[in-house]
């Protein structure tokens, strides 16, 4: 009877090994197949830059994914991260190509390496560099959580000397809505003061702080079609790189007052 026993909890203890090895296999994260979902996600991405799509690239990123790009400061949320690519596509780079280059992670999170290049409308290279974004599920679709870049190129590029070929001064544009307070070697300081129902005219500019005076509501529009809502808040402060050509319509109820400091 000792022996029955003995043979039945070895049976036992065996199907339950024999078990968990089974589920662990079943459960096993399938790596290879997470990078044809991430290259067709990559894909995806690319088509909708290509298509000047920020909205849609915007929807890629998680609620609360975070765009972290050179020299400034992050971009937090889609909202932003879509304002933020409708003026990089507007300022001349019209098609992204992204090379996957190593994946690593489980199905919680998954670390890409890569590697981009943005190119102009007639095919020149603006830019070339390396990148590194976070994947994270949601709604069951991977999707990115933080996506950081930077350039191979050297400060002194020749993109940057295609931005200054593509400047459009609003000080000389719109005299009458932007205002030199202050100006040296080192910066520009520009008073910027549009009424309600009032437009500038098509304009660019060059990195610059902004700080608001006094807010209310404005409406901008970019070269490619697109407008772009921007409630802007007495007190607050904000950085940008380059902006490219664009006007802006106040279409609040009262006069927006901004002071730009500009960098030479």
């Amino acid at each position: 009877m000792k022996n029955n026993l003995s043979f039945i909890s070895l049976v036992v203890l065996v199907l339950t090994i024999a078990s968990c090895t089974s589920s662990q296999k079943e459960s096993a994260f399938d790596l290879a197949n997470a990078k044809k979902e991430i290259e067709a996600a990559n894909k995806q991405f690319v088509e909708f830059f290509d298509k000047s799509d920020s909205v849609g690239l915007a929807n890629m990123f998680t609620i609360d994914g975070k765009s972290m790009e050179p020299n400034e400061p992050s971009f937090n949320g889609r909202s932003k991260i879509q304002t933020h690519y409708s003026i990089v596509m507007n300022a001349g780079a019209n098609k992204l190509r992204l090379l996957t280059t190593g994946l690593w992670g489980d199905e919680n999170m998954l670390a890409e390496e890569g590697e981009y290049t943005f190119i102009d409308k007639d095919g020149k290279q603006l830019d070339k560099g390396k990148y590194i974004v976070l994947w994270k599920k949601e709604e069951g679709k991977w999707k990115l959580f933080r996506d950081c870049y930077n350039s191979n190129l050297p400060l002194a590029t020749a993109r940057q000397e295609d931005k200054a070929q593509l400047n459009i001064d609003p000080v000389k544009v719109s005299p009458d809505k932007f205002k030199i307070v202050m100006e040296n070697e080192h910066v520009r300081v520009v008073q910027y003061s549009l009424k309600p129902e009032e437009k500038d005219n098509w304009h660019t500019h060059p990195p610059k702080s902004s700080y608001v005076l006094s807010g209310g509501k404005l409406k901008v529009f970019l070269e490619n079609g697109e407008t772009i809502i921007a409630d802007e808040k007495t007190g607050t402060a904000s950085w940008m790189d380059y902006v490219g050509k664009h006007y802006v319509e106040n279409i609040g109820n009262t006069t927006v007052t901004v002071l730009l400091t500009e960098i030479k």
